[in-house]
């Protein structure tokens, strides 16, 4: 047994490397743990005319709850009262604000704005907006890409050809040498041949893509979708905001003439927005305020834009 220390050292570490892949999948799969830290522990709830912090997991249908100016959404539900802007990127992954009126529709782990409304509440649990999209990721990491399970077919063939080829190894060895020495090579056998790292390998990637694309706001529906990535050509996406802020910026202006400066072309189009609510006119007057330019607001928009044009 000259080799037993390089042998016991080489199965700890071969263990150690398996248990380190397995806690890399397991942390790999946080898609889910991601979509649940959306909501909130607690929610204020109207009870009796009065407003008392409740775990968010009580919460029954048809229960008020109030959300304040930043907090985020506890549940699915209905605004009864007030008006606010909400961010439903997280959820959605529509980046601009969406107004919310009396019978508007709130879904849970969205992020108010700067009112305060109170919700009636319509789904919690499974029956909510937040846990049916947890349903569709959970699907998808159950199922198996074609490679996974190519990768499973080979890796479960090879290792029954490890295991017979290192009883043969064995059997060989004991009745040239002696058990020390077939034990010895029974295990390098098994140690170079065992395809462990094949079947670990292909879903640790995949699990880890998963847990990368959840980070950035990407939810895959199936597995086989990162296979068909690499034959994609084009990409039609539905609106600018699913791509971009939903921010509206001004990147270059100027004057046409030469007797006009750029900054005066710039106080011209802020006083003609000012009080304006509209995406373009806020990136305008973003500009103008970032500039510190002192200008006139338009008392008749009408003849302001005549005279520019």
């Amino acid at each position: 047994m000259i080799f037993f220390w390089e042998l016991a050292t080489l199965i700890d570490i071969m263990l150690l490397g398996h248990i380190i892949e397995m806690n890399s999948i397991m942390s790999a799969g946080s898609a889910l743990n991601k979509l649940a830290k959306l909501l909130p522990k607690k929610a204020h709830k109207l009870e009796n005319g009065k407003i008392i912090d409740v775990d968010v997991d009580k919460l029954k249908e048809n229960d008020v709850v109030e959300a304040r100016a930043g907090e985020k959404i506890p549940a699915d539900g209905i605004v009864i009262r007030g008006n606010t802007s909400i961010n439903e990127s997280m959820v959605t992954g529509e980046s601009k604000q969406i107004t919310k009126d009396v019978n508007s529709k709130v879904i849970g782990g969205s992020v108010n704005g700067e009112g305060n409304v109170q919700i009636k509440i319509t789904g919690t649990g499974e029956t909510s907006y937040l846990a049916q999209v947890q349903k569709l990721v959970s699907e998808a990491q159950k199922e198996q890409s074609k490679r996974e399970t190519m990768a499973d077919i080979i890796a479960r063939t090879l290792f029954y050809v490890a295991i017979i080829l290192g009883i043969i190894s064995f059997t060989s060895w004991y009745f040239v040498e002696n058990i020390s020495v077939a034990f010895s090579v029974a295990v390098t056998v098994l140690v170079i041949a065992c395809p462990h790292a094949l079947g670990l390998a292909i879903p640790l990637v995949v699990a880890r893509s998963t847990s990368i694309g959840a980070n950035n706001g990407l939810l895959f529906r199936n597995r086989t979708s990162f296979e068909q990535v690499k034959k994609l050509k084009y990409a039609l996406m539905d609106k600018t905001g699913t791509l971009t802020e939903g921010n509206f910026k001004v990147t270059n202006y100027g004057s046409l003439k030469d007797d006009i400066a750029d900054e005066t072309i710039l106080e011209i189009a802020a006083g003609l927005e000012d009080g304006s609510n509209h995406p373009l006119a806020i990136g305008i007057l973003s500009k103008a305020k970032e500039k510190e330019l002192n200008y006139e607001r338009a008392h008749n928009t009408y003849q302001k834009k005549l005279e520019l044009a």
